[in-house]
């Protein structure tokens, strides 16, 4: 697909598409792969990393309730029966504006009839690179004049998997699936309580861990990251025999409001913005200690 966006600092370089879900195709440095890149994509699927609005993670049979109305949304093909993700990492985002380490990108909400998110926004892509650092905030702004709208975000990076892929967090609790994928309980767990823990002990886990703010070391071959961001906690998804594993740092549970969970912070009234951040930094590597940032 074409339409890349190249960002650069240093010895940091990013490929960004914003025409196909206002993906990240390629983040690298020096390089060596931060996540799982390749240089173009059709498939969103393929990219390396996606945001996620309005909201993250599955909402049972495609469907919640919101202040006394209910809303039935498309079933996503990747999560069937349930919604996924949001609409934006299957939306065209447009470019704002672009310089050689920053660009912005948006695109309106709430205008996919078929897709059946009733609320008008306007969503935006602020993303920065220096010479060891990739962040991106997310900003929605409700459009609707009249009515308050619920909004998840989150971000999905692809991370390469290799023999030393390892995780570190501190986590409060995990929420255990039901056959289908959709979270039906909470349940405290101890697989963080040493760390790093080895991605082979996480195999085939795709759950979400309980943390506020979380901040999860990630270490990639030779590289120590760590990946930050606001919200709940982040999800886990490390499929068995594949080369790249995901942690979305994600600002409620999964399926919450499929629940009719809203917290104060996933409600926005008309003409009100969110913004949410997340940073991915290196933080070991011999030719990048001490770096300035």
């Amino acid at each position: 697909m074409s339409g890349h966006v190249d960002l650069r600092s240093g010895a940091m370089t990013c490929r960004l598409c914003p025409a196909l879900g206002g993906a990240v195709l390629a983040l690298r440095w020096g390089g060596l792969d931060l996540l799982r890149s390749v240089d173009s994509a059709s498939n969103i699927l393929d990219a390396a990393a996606f945001p996620l609005v309005p909201f993250a993670n599955r909402i049972g049979n495609a469907c919640f309730s919101f202040r006394g109305s209910d809303v039935a949304l498309r079933a996503d093909p990747a999560a069937f029966p349930h919604a996924h993700h949001g609409e934006g990492w299957r939306r065209e985002w447009w470019t704002e504006t672009a310089g050689t380490d920053h660009a912005v990108f948006a695109y309106k909400g709430g205008e996919d009839w078929a897709f059946g998110w009733p609320w008008r926004y306007l969503a935006r892509q602020h993303v920065r690179v220096t010479h060891s650092l990739f962040s991106l905030q997310l900003e929605v702004t409700n459009l609707d004049p009249d009515r308050p709208m619920p909004l998840g975000l989150g971000w999905h990076p692809y991370f390469p998997r290799s023999a030393g892929s390892a995780l570190s967090a501190q986590t409060r609790g995990m929420w255990v699936n039901d056959p289908s994928g959709l979270a039906i309980r909470r349940e405290p767990t101890s697989l963080f309580s040493t760390a790093p823990v080895p991605l082979d002990l996480l195999d085939r886990l795709d759950n979400f861990f309980v943390c506020a703010n979380p901040a999860i070391g990630v270490r990639c071959g030779s590289l120590g990251l760590l990946l930050e961001g606001q919200g709940a906690g982040f999800h886990l998804f490390a499929p068995a025999n594949e080369t790249w594993f995901c942690v979305e740092p994600v600002s409620h549970a999964p399926n919450a409001f499929g629940r009719g969970e809203f917290a104060e912070t996933d409600v926005i009234q008309p003409g009100q913005t969110k913004r949410q951040g997340y940073t991915l930094r290196i933080t070991d590597h011999p030719t990048v200690q001490g770096a300035v940032q």
